[in-house]
């Protein structure tokens, strides 16, 4: 099986529990550029976590899988306030969606950095030097967290322009 055969097994058996409204697929299995030791990295959505955030990792037939775990209200308010920190979300498929409005969502975060290409470029040239030391040095010597936290304060306020569906 490959990657996306894969994930789309893992995505049919979270989309069973009720209580898990939507899976989102990010990284590079989603972009089309994995490779045959890539992971899976998946967004879970539920309607009433017992917290806001937390992460999983297991291993689900011979892949190692990520699973950043969220409330749906509290992702749909960071989407909103903070749309410069889901980059991830334009190059994401959605596995299924209960509540049928990520696909918007997504639409928006995609606009948002078409008219803000000063914010999609640092992103890039961040994220391009994060790739290239775990490629080349075996290690993060850019943590995707602290940037979110510094783009966080940079970039403060600069929040969607329009409207989206709860």
């Amino acid at each position: 099986m490959n990657h996306l055969e894969i994930a789309k097994v893992y995505s049919q058996q979270r989309e069973q529990e009720p209580n898990n409204l939507a899976l989102i697929l990010f990284g590079s299995v989603a972009r089309g550029t994995s490779r045959p030791d890539s992971d899976l990295d998946f967004l879970l959505l539920h309607q009433s976590p017992p917290r806001k955030f937390w992460e999983e990792e297991v291993d689900f037939l011979g892949v190692k899988v990520g699973t950043q775990h969220l409330d749906y209200a509290h992702f749909r308010r960071a989407v909103v306030l903070q749309p410069f920190n889901r980059i991830i979300l334009t190059t994401a498929q959605v596995m299924f969606d209960k509540t049928g409005n990520i696909p918007i969502w997504i639409a928006a975060i995609g606009r948002f950095f078409i008219t803000n290409p000063d914010i999609k470029a640092e992103w890039d040239n961040h994220y391009a030097l994060y790739r290239r030391s775990k490629t080349e040095l075996g290690i993060k010597a850019v943590n995707i967290s602290d940037l979110y936290l510094q783009f966080a304060v940079k970039y403060r306020g600069r929040v969607l322009a329009e409207d989206i569906p709860e």
